[in-house]
């Protein structure tokens, strides 16, 4: 489940996967949000 939210994660612009998409093995498991690389907080 882990890589198939990887997978999801690197194919977004923005480094979010909605929730929705999420397989199921990885809902309620998350305690962090990493940005997506490249990005700088302004």
């Amino acid at each position: 489940a882990i890589l198939d939210y990887a997978v999801g994660y690197a194919q977004s612009e923005d480094g979010q996967v909605p929730y929705a998409q999420w397989p199921d093995g990885v809902k309620g498991h998350f305690i962090t949000r990493a940005p997506p690389v490249g990005f700088v907080a302004t």
